[in-house]
């Protein structure tokens, strides 16, 4: 796996755990063509809500949406190039709101793999934020005059093939 910053996973490497404390857009520093993966499963930052670190190439730190989604992109792309022939990428996340502009992350990411790569969205799951998470934003809710956003996207995405005899469950 790869994180940016020690704070939530440190590096490490056993027999079955590779951790790496990098940035994911350099992973093919680390792994070779031949590293394949059944599963992929990343939580980006949620563009510049947290700042991670104060690193150039954190996600957190991108002045602007399109960089930001630019090079979340441009990493979720990378990671999908390391899957298995049918494996699967899992993308959590959750749109947002900023300055008062509605940021609607989940369909953007989900346009940026059906028109720029192999990979379609094979499912959504929809994973509901905790009733002790969300009961003390509700009074934020009141004020501002918005919905609560009390659930994030886990987007599934697989690559397409057209392999004859191919078994497809649906």
């Amino acid at each position: 796996g790869f994180e940016l910053t020690e704070k939530y996973f440190p590096a490490e490497i056993t027999s079955n755990r590779k951790i790496f404390n990098m940035d994911s857009g350099d992973m093919n520093d680390v792994l070779d063509d031949s590293v394949k993966f059944d599963l992929g499963f990343t939580c980006p930052p949620y563009w510049n809500m947290e700042k991670y670190s104060t690193a150039e190439n954190d996600l957190s730190t991108f002045k602007t949406y399109d960089k930001f989604l630019d090079g979340c992109n441009y990493r979720l792309e990378l990671a999908s190039q390391h899957l298995k022939e049918d494996g699967f990428l899992i993308i959590a996340l959750m749109d947002f709101r900023r300055n008062g502009i509605f940021y609607p992350w989940h369909t953007d990411t989900i346009n940026f793999f059906h028109k720029n790569t192999d990979f379609k969205l094979y499912d959504t799951i929809i994973w509901e934020m905790s009733p002790a998470k969300r009961h003390p934003l509700y009074p934020q809710a009141l004020l501002n005059r918005r919905m609560l956003n009390t659930h994030e996207y886990c987007l599934v995405f697989t690559e397409i093939t057209d392999r004859p005899n191919k078994i497809r469950y649906s």
